[in-house]
């Protein structure tokens, strides 16, 4: 029987790695072991899109394209780690 532990580290990428790192060694501590990782990048929505362009027309939304394409939003990485009980209940010590 394994346990399988899910974590999630939203934030811009600096901060994201120093919490996975932070978290990483905690539950490597526990026996767990990590089995994937799947960082997803955050994304402006159309909408923001939209609304710059209409600024545009005021020349605010240049300041807003600039702010966008400089600024990068916050990601999501997502960590799976499973420790497998069987395995550690019968070390032979």
């Amino acid at each position: 029987m394994s346990t399988i532990v899910i974590k999630n580290h939203t934030g811009i990428h600096n901060q994201i790695v120093y919490n996975f790192k932070r978290d990483h060694e905690e539950i490597s501590k526990e026996g767990y072991s990590l089995k994937s990782q799947i960082f997803i990048p955050g994304s402006y929505t159309t909408g923001n899109f939209i609304i710059c362009a209409l600024l545009c027309l005021i020349i605010i939304g240049v300041i807003g394209f600039i702010y966008m394409a400089l600024i990068k939003p916050e990601g999501t990485l997502i960590t799976t780690y499973e420790k497998d009980e069987y395995k550690s209940d019968n070390i032979i010590q």
